[in-house]
C-alpha cells in the first residue's frame, strides 16, 4: 500500500476557508468520512486458536475479549479505509504475555504474522512487518505514536504471541489525516444522481463521495507523518486538485504540493509531471484567485518551462529524453511522445494565462505563440483536419477497443488497467457528447473498485492488472509486490469532478467562478444536482426530465456571469430581446441580477404553439412529439 501525501506544512498559520457547508439532505448517508476522528470496527472478520469474548470488541467497548492460547489473533473489520493511530485498552495481563499488530487494505492480505506494505515494495512482501507492542505489557490505555501510526488500512489484526492470557478492550483509532479540519464530513460541494443502467443505483453518488474521501485520506500533515511522505505526483494533481475544488473547496494540499516541487522532495526523470506542475498552478490560481502564490514560485516556474520547451527539435515537437520518460502507469515514454507533448500544449497555454495575469504581455505572447507551433506540428503530423467533429467521435469510439468488462487495458503497459488516465477517458467521452459512453466505463472500471471484495470499498484504487488482481506493474517498478498498491489513490478520483463539470455541467471559467458555464450531458440519466463554493459563493445546478420535460435549476454569485448550453438548439429570448435563433448558448449574470425570459414557444412543423411555463430560478424546455422543438422560460432570477 502506497499513499501519496499532500503535504501540510503550516497547519497552524492557515484554517480553510470554508464558507458554509453544503446543504445536508439523503445523500449524506453516502458520505464515506466519518463523523468522528475516533473510529472503531464494525465487525469481527474472522478468529483463531482460543479467544474468549472476541465479540465485545465491536459491540461493548466496556466488556473484554481474552486471547488463551499462543498464536491466536481476531481480525477486526473497520468497514472502510481508515489510518492514524492504534489505541486499546490492556485489561489483565501478566509478565510473558505478548501482543502484536497486522494491518491490510484487503482481504487477501490479512495475515498475523506481517503487513502489507506501505512504503517500500518488496518481493518478500515484508517491509512493514508487524508492530510489536513493547513487553512487558502494563495495564492501562496503549496509544500507536505518531511514527507508528499506520496511513491506511481497512483490516487490523491483533495477535497474541504467548500462551499466556491478555485481556483487550475499547480498539480504536485516532484519525490522523485530513487535520487541519475540525468536521470531516463537512464538504462545501456535494452531487447525487440515481443511475438507472447499474445494479446499485446510487453507484454515481457513491463514486462522487469515494473521490471526495480518498483525497481527504490522502492529506496529511508533513510533520505528523510516520517517514518522510511523499508529495502528490504531480501527474495526479492533474485529477485530484479538480476534486479537492468540487468537493471540499480546499485547495491547500494542492498549494503545498506544489511548494514541494523541486529539491530536496522531488518527481525526478519526468517531463509529462513537470508540466502537472505548471498546469497545476494554474488550476490553483483559477480556483483560488491566489496571484500571490503564483508570484511568489514565478520564477522557478519559467525555468521549468524553459526546460521543456528547450527539448522541442525540429519537428516542432518536444523530444523527450530516456532520462525524463517517466510516466503514470506506461513504459517507453521517451520521443516525440504525444501525450507529453500534449501536456507542454496545457502547459504553455496555463503559462501564457498566468503571465497575462502577471502583467508580463511580452512573456504571455512568447508562451502562447509556443503553444501555438506545439500544436500545429501536433495536428499536422497526428490530426485529420478533414475529419472535423468526426475526428473527436472516432477518438472516442476507439477508446473502446481497449475496454473489459473491467475497465481499460493500457495499450502502453501490457494487462494494466490505470485508473489515472482512466480519468481522463471519461472526461474525453463527455467532451464528444458521448454521456452514455462516460458512464459505461464508470460501471466496468470503478464499478470493479467500489465493488470488488478485495478492495477496501470505500477509497479508489492505484491500479490493478486486466484479470482484476492487485499485482499492478508488479514486474515493472513494483518488485512483484501487490501489497503495495495504494487503495487511497488520489490519481483515481477523476469521476469526481467528471460527474460535476459534465454531467452537472458546471464549470468556473475565470478565478473563483467570476465567469462561469454550465453545460449538462445527459447521459441517459434522469436526474442530477449538485455544486461547490469557492470564495465567491455558491454554484448550484439541479435539472431533472420528467414525461419529456427538462428543468434546469441554476444557482450563482451575485456578481458573476456565465453561459448556459442547452441540451437541445432553439430560439432564445433574453430580457424581451431575441438574443440567438437555433442556438444552444444562454448568456446569463449571477442570481442578484434581475433575468426575464418571456413571449416563448415552441412550434413544431405542423405549425402547433405550446404554452410557456413560468416560474422562478429556472429555465424549462418541454419537448413535443417532434424532437427539434421546446419551450424556454424563465421568470424572475433576482
Amino acid at each position: 500500500m502506497l499513499i501519496f501525501l499532500h503535504l501540510l506544512p503550516s497547519l497552524l498559520s492557515y484554517v480553510t476557508p470554508i464558507l458554509g457547508a453544503a446543504p445536508s439532505r439523503p445523500w449524506d448517508q453516502l458520505n464515506f468520512a466519518p463523523p468522528s476522528r475516533t473510529v472503531r470496527p464494525v465487525t469481527v472478520r474472522s478468529t483463531d486458536g482460543l479467544i474468549q469474548g472476541a465479540s465485545n470488541l465491536v459491540t461493548d467497548p466496556q466488556q473484554s475479549a481474552i486471547f488463551r492460547s499462543a498464536g491466536s489473533f481476531v481480525v477486526l473489520d473497520f468497514g472502510q479505509e481508515v489510518g492514524g493511530m492504534v489505541s486499546l485498552n490492556i485489561d489483565q495481563v501478566s509478565d510473558s504475555s505478548t501482543l502484536a499488530l497486522s494491518f491490510a487494505e484487503s482481504s487477501l492480505f490479512i495475515n498475523p504474522l506481517r503487513s502489507d506494505d506501505s512504503c517500500i515494495s518488496i518481493a518478500s512482501l515484508d517491509s512493514d512487518g508487524v508492530q510489536t507492542l513493547p513487553t512487558p505489557l502494563t495495564v492501562g490505555r496503549f496509544t500507536q505514536t505518531l511514527g507508528e501510526q499506520r496511513g491506511g488500512f481497512r483490516y487490523l489484526t491483533i495477535v497474541s504471541n504467548s500462551a499466556a492470557p491478555v485481556a483487550i478492550s475499547d480498539v480504536s483509532v485516532h484519525l490522523t489525516f485530513m487535520p487541519h479540519w475540525d468536521d470531516l464530513r463537512a464538504y462545501t460541494g456535494y452531487f447525487f444522481t440515481r443511475d438507472p443502467n447499474f445494479h446499485d443505483p446510487l453507484f454515481l453518488t457513491k463514486l462522487w463521495y469515494a473521490g471526495a474521501y480518498t483525497v481527504q485520506t490522502n492529506t496529511i500533515d508533513v510533520h505528523q507523518a510516520r517517514q518522510i511522505p511523499c508529495p502528490a505526483p504531480h501527474g495526479d494533481m492533474g485529477i485530484s486538485s479538480h476534486t479537492e475544488l468540487v468537493a471540499l473547496n480546499d485547495l491547500l494540499p494542492t498549494k503545498n504540493s506544489l511548494a514541494y516541487s523541486g529539491p530536496p522532495i522531488n518527481a525526478m526523470g519526468s517531463d509529462t509531471y513537470i508540466c502537472w506542475s505548471l498546469i497545476g498552478v494554474q488550476s490553483y490560481f483559477l480556483y483560488t484567485g491566489d496571484l500571490d502564490f503564483v508570484r511568489t514560485v514565478w520564477s522557478n516556474y519559467t525555468k521549468a518551462v524553459m526546460f521543456l520547451e528547450s527539448q522541442v527539435d525540429s519537428t516542432g515537437l518536444m523530444n523527450v529524453p530516456i532520462e525524463f520518460a517517466n510516466d503514470w502507469g506506461r513504459d517507453n515514454g521517451q520521443g516525440h511522445n504525444s501525450a507529453a507533448n500534449a501536456a507542454l500544449y496545457m502547459a504553455l497555454k496555463s503559462a501564457s494565462e498566468l503571465a497575462v495575469r502577471l502583467g508580463k504581455t511580452d512573456l504571455a505572447n512568447a508562451y502562447s505563440s509556443n503553444a501555438t507551433s506545439i500544436k500545429e506540428a501536433f495536428n499536422r503530423l497526428l490530426w485529420d483536419d478533414s475529419a472535423g467533429i468526426e475526428q473527436i467521435q472516432s477518438i472516442s469510439q476507439g477508446l473502446t477497443q481497449f475496454w473489459t468488462d473491467i475497465g481499460p487495458v493500457s495499450p502502453e503497459l501490457e494487462d494494466t488497467i490505470i485508473p489515472f488516465v482512466g480519468g481522463f477517458e471519461v472526461q474525453a467521452h463527455f467532451i464528444a457528447g458521448q454521456g452514455e459512453r462516460a458512464l459505461e466505463l464508470l460501471h466496468k472500471e470503478w464499478g470493479y473498485m467500489l465493488y470488488s471484495n478485495i478492495s477496501v470499498q470505500s477509497t479508489l484504487l492505484e491500479g490493478y492488472t486486466a484479470n482484476g488482481s492487485l499485482f499492478y506493474r508488479s514486474a515493472r517498478g513494483y518488485n512483484i509486490d501487490p501489497t503495495d498498491i495504494s487503495h487511497a489513490h488520489g490519481w483515481a478520483t477523476g469521476p469526481t469532478p467528471a460527474l460535476t463539470f459534465h454531467v452537472l455541467g458546471l464549470t468556473i471559467t475565470s478565478p473563483r467562478g467570476q465567469t462561469w458555464s454550465v453545460a449538462p450531458v445527459l447521459s441517459g440519466l434522469s436526474e442530477a444536482e449538485g455544486g461547490f463554493e469557492t470564495a465567491l459563493g455558491w454554484f448550484g445546478v439541479s435539472w431533472s426530465v420528467v414525461n419529456s420535460t427538462f428543468i434546469l435549476t441554476v444557482d450563482t454569485p451575485s456578481g458573476t456571469k456565465g453561459v448556459v448550453v442547452l441540451p437541445r438548439d432553439g430560439s432564445v429570448r433574453l430580457d424581451g430581446t431575441c438574443t440567438a435563433q437555433m442556438s444552444k448558448l444562454v448568456h446569463v449574470n449571477g442570481l442578484s441580477q434581475y433575468i426575464c425570459v418571456s413571449d416563448l414557444y415552441a412550434v413544431n412543423p405542423q405549425g402547433v404553439t405550446y404554452p410557456e411555463v413560468r416560474f422562478h430560478h429556472e429555465w424549462k424546455y418541454q419537448y413535443p412529439d417532434s424532437p427539434y422543438y421546446y419551450t424556454v422560460q424563465q421568470a424572475r432570477t433576482s
